[in-house]
């Protein structure tokens, strides 16, 4: 499964993941699966300097 990608004709992908059909009906398989997701999604972002030097 890929990411989201609204508008795929303009080539634009979003960080956004579909969960897999599979888990919907699976509880315990869905847990760690959505714990992952919970945690990335809670990670900081890093800022990255537009300047080459310091």
């Amino acid at each position: 499964m890929g990411p989201f990608r609204p508008y795929a004709e303009h080539g634009e992908v979003m960080q956004y993941y579909e969960v897999p059909a599979d888990l919907l009906d699976d509880p315990e398989a869905l847990r760690p699966w959505a714990e992952k997701a919970i945690t990335v999604a809670g990670r900081k972002k890093v800022k990255r300097s537009s300047r080459g030097g310091p």
